[in-house]
């Protein structure tokens, strides 16, 4: 049971990072894994390679992403306008460069932000 609960811990943690499925080549998802059907979210694959060929055909990248999988990773219409407020942005208004929309929607990691002129960190997994 510890051996499969360290497993579980190893799969999820690996999760985190932004490994990244070849871009509009049409690759695959690579397999789930020998312990599950479904990723963390609840998709099968089926339902992964469909929203891959979707994610593509909208022009984002289907990119392992945050703490849950693949997700598609799209530009945001309005990247690197000025901004003061998240709320004016598709995606976050970054601090950096005193407000700039973010890059991509969604927008993973911890990252300085304006709110209303306001500077906080958000953390988006």
């Amino acid at each position: 049971m510890l051996r499969a609960m360290m497993v579980l811990v190893f799969l999820s943690l690996s999760a985190c990072g932004p490994e990244e499925l070849p871009h509009g080549t049409g690759a695959e998802v690579p397999p789930l894994g020998p312990l599950y059907e479904r990723d963390l979210r609840g998709r099968t694959r089926a339902q992964l390679l469909a929203e891959q060929r979707e994610c593509l055909a909208r022009g984002g990248e289907f990119a392992r992403a945050g703490m849950r999988g693949f997700n598609c990773i799209l530009p945001a219409s309005d990247a690197g306008k000025s901004c003061t407020s998240s709320d004016q942005c598709e995606s976050h208004c970054l601090s950096e460069g005193g407000g700039i929309c973010a890059p991509t929607v969604p927008y993973f990691g911890c990252f300085g932000v304006l709110q209303n002129g306001r500077k906080a960190t958000l953390c988006v997994d």
